[in-house]
């Protein structure tokens, strides 16, 4: 999938299938590794301040919104 990343002082935009999703500033680093992210992870390997639940709520949400897909188990 083609997406862009794009960092401001505020956050960071992921872009990608007509979609622009906003981030706040203390998501854009888990993004950023979600974005540049070539092999599976679970959402506990991302790195940056976001706590267990934050990191949860994340990953729901690229999911939901089709840029991530979950493997079976």
């Amino acid at each position: 999938m083609i997406a862009e990343l794009e960092h401001s002082d505020v956050g960071a935009t992921l872009r990608f299938e007509g979609k622009q999703l906003r981030f706040p500033a203390q998501a854009a680093e888990a993004v950023a590794a979600v974005h540049a992210a070539s092999e599976p992870f679970t959402p506990a390997e991302l790195p940056g301040p976001l706590d267990a639940a934050g990191r949860l709520v994340l990953v729901k949400r690229l999911v939901r919104e089709g840029f991530l897909r979950l493997l079976e188990p």
